[in-house]
């Protein structure tokens, strides 16, 4: 009996040792790929944002992506994500997105930055003439991957405070007339 017992008690360590073991090496695993996936972002918004490359989207980016951006209708699939970016790219020829914050979890990565240009083109996804107008905003994206894909993601603007910077106005609404009684 004190034999099978002290076995079962040199059992559990080992076991335990084994689960801890293994945990490390998933910790390790995580901790590479949440590095690739910092890397990919970088990229993303240095070479297709930055530069025009649309090239690294081909590399990092399913091509049933869909970038959601409240209030207006989601982009759906790369080639439509591609030409978004194009459009920002001719409204604000020299258009610099600057990473402020970036946290990655998994396979979620959660970024914060800001947007700066001179609006001297027409945005036609947008429809905003050209205003000759620098603007500088913040923006959030939140992006999920898979398989080493970029499948989709959620963005977050201030685009009252962009409309704004572009010499935009936001009139109330007028209260009704009284009407006469009859």
């Amino acid at each position: 009996m004190k034999k099978s017992l002290f076995r079962f008690t040199m059992i559990i360590p080992l076991a335990l040792l084994f689960c801890f073991a293994l945990s490390c090496q998933q910790q390790g695993e995580d901790a590479s790929n949440e590095e690739e996936l910092r890397e990919i972002v970088l990229r993303v918004v240095e070479e297709a944002w930055n530069q025009g490359k649309m090239e690294v989207l081909d590399e990092h980016f399913a091509t049933a992506y869909v970038y959601h951006r409240s209030p207006f209708p989601d982009i759906e699939g790369l080639e439509a994500y591609k030409q978004s970016i194009t459009d920002s790219r001719n409204a604000f020829p020299d258009l610099k997105l600057t990473i402020e914050e970036m946290i990655i979890k998994g396979d979620i990565a959660v970024v914060r930055g800001t947007f700066r240009g001179t609006n001297t083109g027409e945005s036609l996804l947008l429809g905003i003439p050209a205003t000759g107008k620098q603007v500088t905003f913040k923006w959030c994206s939140v992006s999920h991957h898979m398989n080493g894909k970029t499948t989709e993601e959620w963005n977050y603007v201030d685009w009252l405070g962009f409309m704004q910077q572009l010499g935009f106005t936001l009139t109330p609404p007028q209260p009704a007339a009284p009407q006469e009684k009859k």
